[in-house]
């Protein structure tokens, strides 16, 4: 046997995986008479019979089920040659199943940024059968404290299609080599955010613009305490989330510095809570717009 492929072997099975269906695409004409249009069909699922796109009539599924999605994500990690010791897997799918998000942790890539803060290397593949994302491989990390997702500045995309997606072993090898050195580059930023201190007004700056709080931003004569007085900052509920993580959490524990402001920001992207008429079938296209909103924050306003 592989040695890499009992590593996957030894993850938990993922069952109840939805399977894609589809059907033509019904409509009425002007007499009021259903007709089929010959272009076009709809897409749905086992779990629902709400229909959760219109392709055009080319759109195949060979090769494109969610199972065949988990199949190529583990084939790629085999192809790759990156060492899979006690790899993990998390599956996150829509209830509905338009989309789906594998999530792959390795260990044996851990970067310590200082006193056992331990973050590890990622990789994530993406689906959606609703048109919301193209199948995409990206690098990622977690850090193992709280289990915040943590978003790299330098955004590194792997690999992107449209279409039915076959990664070839040689492209699979050469890009993964290139994320675990992102990774690296990215711990020594890490690092330099850690050594780099902040006032509370500059952390609630960090915190406006991920949560795009334009009140903030534009109001920069003006201290916390009176920001927090107005209706623009504090019904923003991203913006107080971050803002008393920080204050309750990451300041106590890590200090002030723009490391406690981005663990601010993560635990956000990851952990809070979405508004209450977020359906529950974009909210993993919630989590993900939240990362981007992170990303840009940091690219643009933490030091490089």
């Amino acid at each position: 046997m592989n040695s890499q492929q009992q590593y996957i072997d030894l993850l938990e099975p993922v069952t109840n995986l939805p399977t894609i269906f589809s059907s033509p695409l019904l409509f009425q004409d002007e007499q009021d008479f259903l007709k089929k249009d010959d272009n076009r069909k709809v897409i749905y699922t086992n779990r629902s019979n709400e229909v959760i796109n219109v392709v055009k009539n080319g759109y195949t599924f060979e090769n494109n089920q969610p199972e065949d999605i988990l199949k190529l994500s583990e084939a790629t990690l085999l192809q790759s040659g990156i060492n899979l010791k006690g790899l993990h897997r998390k599956v996150d799918v829509a209830p509905n199943g338009s989309k789906m998000i594998i999530q792959y942790t390795a260990p044996e890539y851990t970067i310590d940024i200082g006193k056992g803060d331990e973050t590890q290397f990622q990789i994530l593949f993406y689906n959606s059968y609703d048109g919301v994302w193209c199948f995409t491989v990206r690098a990622g990390a977690i850090r193992m404290a709280c289990l915040n997702g943590q978003v790299s500045v330098d955004d590194f995309s792997m690999f992107k299609s449209k279409h039915t997606p076959s990664i070839s072993p040689d492209h699979a090898r050469r890009k993964m080599v290139e994320s675990i050195k992102s990774f690296e580059v990215e711990g020594e930023r890490w690092r330099r955010w850690k050594s780099k201190s902040i006032t509370n007004r500059q952390a609630f700056q960090l915190f406006a613009e991920a949560a795009s709080c334009n009140f903030v931003l534009t109001s920069k004569d003006m201290n916390i305490q009176e920001l927090l007085e107005h209706k623009q900052v504090y019904n923003n509920r991203g913006l107080m989330y971050m803002w008393n993580q920080y204050t309750t959490d990451e300041q106590k524990y890590l200090g002030s510095n723009e490391w406690a402001a981005y663990n601010a920001m993560t635990h956000w992207s990851t952990h809070a809570p979405q508004a209450r008429t977020t359906s529950v079938n974009t909210q993993l296209t919630t989590q993900v717009r939240r990362q981007d909103a992170v990303r840009s924050t940091c690219a643009r306003s933490l030091a490089a």
